[in-house]
């Protein structure tokens, strides 16, 4: 749906600028696409709300995957320590990869880091991301998101 719907984006576009030069083509692709587009939304949208409607979600099971896959974390990290750290993105880019690849769970990604940055509120920041869930990471907007939609 969403393949079809932007080849009427095209259409769309085209004519929006050749509008200074509206003629019969502009008309006639217009009949043959808005019908067309506005039909495949609703039908979209529908089938949309009754998937969002009818979603099954295991919260146990995902929290387990989320929690398990630690790498996530790499760049809210990177952000963070880029922020604080007087070393250049580079350099913290390459520590947080080092991290990354030498680690088999959270606890090594962070102790990992720790020997990587020493400075005190390197570690201080890294003590406390350690702390935080992906939920509180990630999804602190989703509520926001949820109730504007």
């Amino acid at each position: 749906m969403a393949r079809v719907l932007r080849s009427h984006l095209t259409l769309a576009m085209d004519n929006t600028l050749l509008w200074h030069e509206r003629d019969i083509s502009h008309s006639s692709a217009e009949r043959i696409y808005l019908p067309d587009a506005l039909g495949l939304m609703s039908y979209t949208l529908r089938r949309l709300s009754t998937t969002v409607r009818d979603l099954v979600v295991n919260n146990e099971n995902m929290d387990k995957k989320v929690n398990d896959n630690f790498i996530y974390l790499s760049s809210f990290v990177l952000h963070k320590l880029i922020e604080i750290t007087d070393k250049t993105r580079e350099d913290c880019y390459k520590h947080v990869q080092e991290a990354s690849f030498k680690s088999k769970n959270k606890q090594d990604f962070y102790n990992v880091l720790r020997s990587l940055f020493t400075n005190q509120s390197e570690q201080e920041l890294l003590n406390e991301i350690e702390k935080l869930t992906p939920i509180q990471i990630y999804g602190k907007h989703t509520t926001k998101v949820f109730d504007r939609i």
